[in-house]
Parts: structure tokens; sequence; C-alpha cells
């Protein structure tokens, strides 16, 4: 059986009744020679080609804001090698906390209609205050689509087919479902809040799992790809529980949750790790601080007696 390729993928997303976007960041830069750079893009399309999403957080930097591409109108199919360029662009982006790439879309709405709809679904009003949550970029996408598939469909609004990559790079189709809500809820609203948090551990994840090889972490990933499939809400999760642990800084959040991550699942039920946290919340020293300390002999020897 022959697998489908990511062009296949995105081609088969298209219908050719439909308008098809490829949804990109200039907040993540973008190495000026691939062919999805907005310069690039320009030159192939035209500049009318390229819409700005615009953001309400960003309104005074038009340069920084998002930039819907149509790659091709109504009756007509998008260029099948722009389609696997961005697919090849979108791999090797997984590994940045901001992501250049952040969707394919289709859509019978033209773009100015399914820029500003974009634009006008981020902005969100939680506890009286209205603020701009980008919930395109994959990362959000990806937690928004676990903590809530219906809230994921309520953003989508009326684009028919909603396409990200995910935290491999692999290109991933936001799944349908019905939804009856007028607004996101406040559990994805608290999620979200996360993201910037969850996109550093995985980021850290992937150049540990890129430069560690140690044999006594049985925890570690060792499925055909770099992350697990559920690499994202993973990640959420780990930080949550640094988090209830007692663990106040950032820094420390993410150095329990990428050891747990990469090392045993129920590292903190160790006594000399759980006194480490304790002294961490206590705000004695810093969990990296006494982490750096420990030798690969003593984790070792650590992970050796856990279960």
């Amino acid at each position: 059986m022959t697998l489908p390729t990511s062009q296949d993928v995105l081609m088969s997303a298209h219908n050719k009744a439909e308008y098809f976007y490829l949804l990109v960041d200039p907040l993540a830069g973008c190495d000026d020679y691939t062919p999805v750079a907005p310069e690039n893009l320009a030159a192939k399309f035209g500049d009318s080609a390229l819409t700005i999403v615009p953001r309400a957080d960003l309104a005074h930097d038009e340069d920084a804001c998002p930039r819907l591409v149509t790659l091709s109108e109504p009756g007509a199919s998008p260029d099948a090698a722009l389609l696997d360029a961005s697919a090849r662009y979108a791999l090797r982006d997984a590994g940045y906390d901001k992501r250049y790439l952040c969707a394919w879309l289709s859509s019978a709405e033209p773009p100015y209609a399914v820029a500003s709809g974009i634009a006008d679904r981020c902005i969100v009003k939680a506890d009286n205050v209205e603020r701009f949550v980008p919930f395109f970029e994959p990362v959000r996408m990806e937690l928004l689509l676990a903590t809530s598939i219906e809230d994921a469909n309520l953003y989508r609004g009326p684009i028919s087919d909603w396409l990200y990559p995910d935290a491999n790079g692999h290109i991933t189709r936001l799944r349908q479902a019905k939804t009856h809500a007028d607004r996101i809820s406040d559990k994805s609203l608290s999620v979200q809040a996360g993201a910037p948090w969850v996109a550093r551990l995985l980021s850290a994840w992937r150049n540990t799992i890129r430069s560690e090889e140690l044999t006594y972490a049985p925890a570690r990933w060792q499925g055909p790809t770099l992350l697990p499939p559920d690499a994202t809400i993973q990640a959420y999760r780990q930080l949550r529980d640094a988090s209830d642990m007692g663990l106040t800084s950032l820094e420390d959040q993410l150095v329990f949750s990428l050891h747990r991550l990469y090392m045993h699942p129920r590292l903190e039920t160790h006594p000399q790790v759980r006194a480490a946290i304790a002294r961490a919340a206590a705000g004695e020293t810093s969990l990296a601080a006494q982490f750096d300390n420990y030798s690969d002999a003593m984790w070792a020897q650590i992970v050796a007696t856990l279960p």
C-alpha cells in the first residue's frame, strides 16, 4: 500500500470549487530563499494575492501581521511544487518556538472575508476584558482541538478544511464537529494561556532527544517520529503538573517537565527529587540549579529505583 505524500494530502483537502489558501506568520521569521517566503510568494502571485490578517494587538505594525496567501481561486488547482515546498518547510519549522507556516485552508469565502474572520475570531472576552489570542498558531490550534473539538470548529468558521503542522511538522486535519456555542469556552482560554511555555517545552524536548542518548531513561519516546503524536497536550499537562507541585518559576517548571518527559513519568516520587522540588517551591534554591549538580550516575540510580 502506498502512503499518501504531503502533496497528496494537501491536494485532496482542496475543494476545486473553493479558494485554497496558505496562512503564514511573519512574526516567526522565514528564510529568504524558500519559495514560501512572503517576497517570493508576492513575486509569484502578485502583491494582491497576499491578504493581511489584521491583529488587534499589532495594529501599529502591519508588516508583522499574518498573511493569507491565495494559492488558487475557484475552478483552479494550487501549484503542486509550491504545496510540496510548503510541506517541507513545515517539517523544518517544527523545531522553533514560533512557527512561520500556520495552516492550509479551503474556503468558499474570498480572501478578505477569510482574513477578517480569522482575525475577528481571535478577539475574545474574559473577565470583561477583550484580548487577542492567535488561535491560528499551530501549537495553539493543537491545544484548542485537544481541549474542545467544538471550540476548534467554532474558530474554524466558514473554512471547510483547515490543515496545520503538528509538533513534528506533519500535516494534520482539524477534525470537524457541529458546535452550537457562540464563544470560545473559559476552559479553552485557560489552556491557551500556557501556549507560549508549551512551545518552549516542545522545542527543548526535541533538542534533548536529538542530543542525548540516555539508556537509563525509560520514558524516552522511541516511536517513528521525533516526538509522540500527542506531544503538545503532553507538554501542557507536564507544565500544569509542575505548577500544581508548587513550582512557580517558569524555568523550574520547564526543567522538571523536560526531565519527567524524557526520564520517567513518576520522577517526583523519588525522595531526592521530591526534596529538591520542595526546596524550589519554598524559594530556597531553583530546581534547575539543583538538577545541574546531578551526574548521569545519580540520574541512573534514581530512575532505577522507580517503577
